[in-house]
């Protein structure tokens, strides 16, 4: 088990989606509001990061457990290494790390910004949890009834580009800008 198979596992193809929402969406908040926090930028970063790669592991169990992606290797396709199958991490430990990083990125991410923030912040980090664990976790599982794609698109268009606007703008202005 080494520090490399770990990396692997956490997907880092889709963790550049998280990297590029949450900069989209601050950079239209600096843009609108001529202002930019780094630290509230680097936290909200890090936190849908970890959220992301936690997002991943969990998935990556709970297809495991199901059989699909056995089957799915069996047919000859792969997106990517499996954390369990292709990197052979124990499955407790891919879901115990996943949850961990949910975790933390909830408390650290989710309930820090939502002291300096509010309400908004806090909607959105539980919108985002329950559409990215029950992507493939009983008995959501999204992602078996069709709903899997289109709730992750709206997971990333609501809380990663509305997430990161709405952290910045609102740690930065108590009234709503001019139009």
């Amino acid at each position: 088990m080494s520090i490399r198979n770990w990396l692997i596992s956490f997907s880092p193809t889709t963790l550049t989606s998280a990297f590029s929402s949450v900069t989209l969406g601050t950079a239209l908040a600096w843009y609108l509001n001529n202002k930019f926090n780094p630290i509230i930028y680097v936290i909200t970063l890090a936190a849908l990061l970890l959220a992301q790669a936690g997002v991943n592991l969990v998935h990556d169990y709970y297809d495991y457990l199901s059989g699909v992606d056995i089957l799915y290797r069996a047919s000859g396709f792969s997106h990517r290494p499996h954390p369990i199958i292709d990197l052979k991490l124990s499955p407790r430990d891919v879901i115990t790390v996943g949850y961990v990083f949910l975790a933390i990125a909830f408390m650290a991410g989710g309930v820090y910004l939502f002291t300096l923030v509010g309400w908004p912040v806090l909607i959105l980090a539980m919108a985002g949890l329950i559409i990215g664990v029950g992507y493939s976790i009983p008995p959501l599982k999204f992602h078996y009834r069709g709903y899997g794609e289109v709730l992750a698109a709206l997971a990333w268009v609501l809380s990663l580009h509305g997430g990161a606007h709405t952290l910045s703008k609102r740690a930065f202005t108590q009234t709503p800008p001019r139009h």
